[in-house]
């Protein structure tokens, strides 16, 4: 089966090979959209169907990367605007048509070869044995049910099978091999000055002609953004905590019972331990010890060292051996307890430190604990104010009419822009979710009854429009701070080019390196052993670039690390190292060769089997799913 497969693919693979690496990740288009209904699918491929649950299900994991990646929610609408709904669409067609190509194939994987593949997963693991109670936890986390899980486990196992037979082992040409190996591992030696500005005449401040020249010039740099003025509830347990709301009877309560959990030192002793083989040797210790022999004499007597028969210091639940645990905390400081009839051998036991079981009293405790019931009050109140602030919307109430009837504070912000920043000489405390209700707020308008912003896991910002102050903009006089900064710094910049420019000539013109930074009083630097990937302090990636362009000899004016600082290069020494086949670099090339080659004739693959069996997709149903029909999605993945 797998020969017949790879003869299938051999005759498009000969003709494509050799303009895969110009075509690879070229994503393929999707052909035959409709608006039609196909019941419960969003696509199909040949005689595969996409369910709008499965397409559902990915997309919500893709948005949840996005979410993860962003540390934030993320809307579905920007979820839209990102193209995540059409790339998860693409995934899956191109999933499909290796699923129906398989199904040509008459390809399949056992029961038994699903039972393994899920045995062996490490995540369904706990000690390296799978753990049903691990695997369905993961399974609740992804919404997924046992019989959903295994069929995409199924199909995937599957398409493997195929793109492995398709791929096989892609060996990449050895000239290619070494061609990129001897291009990484090139090293240079360098020659190099620094030019900044300290090698031009100061900069003063411009004159009022050149400052408004300059203005006019550049009008579209100084703009005041627009500005929102928002009203907001914010519902936070931080805002809403009060420890006093907690009565001297709950604190006690829930000391009573965590007592012995939380605020209780169990005691523990430690000892020293001498086992022995046989109840008549243990005996005759003990009578040694009658006798007025130490423990250390019968230590002596074993050749044991104090530290072998050191136990270490235990709860009495800690020691394995009962008898012997009873013993220990029935003794007293120092005391020598031969325990003959112990159950896991007879032995003497001598008591070396003892920690009594120590209570934290109520007094010490009491205002931590006031003020953790209180936190945890305060999350389930905000849960409750929550709806009681939706009920009082919903009944008519403005905000500001819901925070008094609720005895709330209802906050007004005069002014805030899209990215959450505030007009200089506003308050520098920032409200809770400021950058999250601001992104949200521009997104809305003025008397727009807005859903809550959700912060973290407990808290909601309700917020307002209030009103739109527009983007206007600013006049030379208002930004003139500004203005002078940024002609100042272009002024550097330019000059510092200029004067790197006219001593860079000279380089090309013969002059050394070593005169001209004589000339200017600027030491030339060494840098040898300098890869193409590297970015060391004072050169920056451009440099090592330049530096990198041509051969030895090669001279380059290149951007230093810091603008608007420049970099005079001299290339004097170009080192390319023999091809060592076998060492780890040039196995680390091969095998991402390798990677990119299979890669290539797998996606060539894909665009050929959706070539044969052009998806089909129900438009309505994407559309629906993705929000993009009215009132049939939105809303935020949390």
């Amino acid at each position: 089966m797998l020969d017949a497969m790879r003869q299938a693919a051999t005759g498009w693979v000969s003709k494509v090979l050799l303009g895969l690496l110009a075509l690879s990740f070229v994503a393929w288009g999707i052909t035959g959209r409709q608006a039609g209904n196909t019941g419960g699918q969003v696509a199909q491929v040949g005689d595969v169907p996409i369910s709008t649950q499965s397409f559902s299900r990915e997309l919500e994991r893709q948005i949840d990367g996005f979410r993860q990646q962003l540390q934030r929610g993320i809307s579905l609408e920007q979820a839209n605007a990102l193209g995540i709904p059409e790339r998860t669409l693409d995934t899956l067609i191109a999933q499909a048509a290796l699923d129906d190509q398989a199904l040509d194939y008459n390809l399949g994987v056992s029961d038994q070869g699903i039972s393994d593949a899920i045995a062996k997963d490490p995540s369904f693991q706990v000690g390296g044995r799978f753990d049903r109670d691990v695997f369905r936890d993961a399974l609740s986390r992804r919404s997924l049910t046992e019989r959903q899980y295994i069929n995409d486990l199924r199909s995937q196992i599957i398409r493997n099978q195929l793109a492995t037979a398709i791929i096989g082992e892609v060996d990449p040409p050895q000239l290619l091999t070494e061609t990129l190996y001897k291009y990484r591992a090139e090293i240079r030696d360098i020659s190099y000055i620094r030019i900044d500005n300290t090698l031009i005449d100061p900069i003063g401040d411009p004159d009022q002609d050149v400052l408004k020249s300059f203005f006019e010039q550049n009008k579209d740099r100084y703009q005041a953004p627009e500005y929102r003025k928002l009203g907001y509830i914010a519902l936070t347990p931080d805002v809403i905590t009060d420890p006093a709301n907690i009565t001297d009877e709950q604190v006690s309560e829930n000391y009573e019972r965590r007592k012995a959990r939380d605020f209780t030192s169990i005691a523990r002793r430690q000892f020293h331990q001498i086992r022995y083989p046989s109840k008549e040797e243990a005996q005759a210790a003990a009578g040694m010890i009658a006798d007025g022999k130490s423990f250390d004499d019968l230590l002596a007597a074993k050749n044991m060292t104090l530290a072998a028969a050191d136990i270490g210091l235990k709860s009495k639940p800690e020691i394995i051996d009962a008898d012997v645990a009873e013993a220990v905390f029935s003794a007293k400081l120092n005391d020598v307890v031969p325990v003959i009839e112990a159950g896991l051998g007879p032995a003497i036991v001598r008591v070396g430190k003892i920690e009594p079981e120590t209570v934290t009293p109520l007094s010490e405790v009491a205002d931590k604990i006031r003020g953790a019931l209180a936190a945890r009050e305060a999350v389930r109140r905000v849960t409750e104010l929550y709806d009681e602030i939706e009920n009082e919307r919903g009944a008519g109430s403005t905000l500001p009419e819901a925070a008094q009837t609720l005895k709330l504070d209802y906050t007004v912000v005069d002014a805030i822009a899209a990215d959450g920043s505030r007009p200089a000489g506003s308050p520098a405390d920032e409200f809770p979710g400021q950058r999250d209700v601001a992104r949200d707020a521009f997104l809305s308008d003025v008397e727009v009854e807005n859903n809550p912003v959700r912060i973290g896991n407990n808290s909601y910002v309700f917020y307002e429009v209030l009103g739109i102050e527009p983007a206007r903009p600013l006049t030379l006089e208002e930004a003139k701070d500004d203005v002078v900064a940024d002609w100042k710094r272009e002024e550097t910049s330019t000059r510092v080019g200029d004067r790197a420019t006219s001593l860079f000539e000279r380089l090309k013109n013969g002059e050394s390196l070593e005169d001209i930074g004589v000339e200017i009083g600027v030491l030339v630097k060494l840098r040898d052993n300098l890869r193409r990937n590297a970015a060391p302090d004072g050169l920056g990636r451009n440099a090592v670039a330049q530096a990198f362009a041509g051969p030895a000899g090669h001279t380059a004016n290149a951007e230093a690390d810091i603008a608007p600082d420049r970099i005079l290069i001299r290339v004097d020494k170009v080192s390319v190292p023999d091809f060592a086949a076998d060492s780890a670099d040039a196995k680390a090339v091969d095998a991402q060769l390798q990677r990119s080659l299979q890669l290539d004739l797998l996606r060539a693959y894909e665009t050929k089997l959706l070539a044969s069996r052009p998806a089909s997709v129900n438009q309505l149903a994407f559309d629906q799913i993705t929000g993009r029909v009215e009132n049939q999605g939105g809303g935020q993945y949390p």
